[in-house]
């Protein structure tokens, strides 16, 4: 999807999710790499900007593989 399908919050969002961001600025400059407009307005409000500050800080979470029972489960359906 490109810059002109996902709006500027949601894309703002995302990124900030990832934990590849630690301030808001490094993100904002992200939306600039991807096409959006630098300065948006819609990233300037204080509840917006605090939610995606809080977001850059949050520790993002392990993702971690299925368990052995889950793979086995799904090598016994496919034989």
């Amino acid at each position: 999807m490109s810059c002109d399908e996902v709006p500027i919050l949601h894309r703002a969002f995302a990124l900030a999710r990832t934990g590849a961001y630690s301030r808001v600025k490094d993100l904002e400059k992200a939306l600039a790499a991807e096409g959006y407009a630098r300065n948006d307005p819609q990233l300037r409000g204080p509840s917006v900007r605090k939610q995606l500050r809080e977001l850059c800080r949050a520790p993002v979470p392990e993702v971690s593989g299925p368990t052995r029972s889950a793979r086995e489960a799904s090598e016994a359906e496919a034989s």
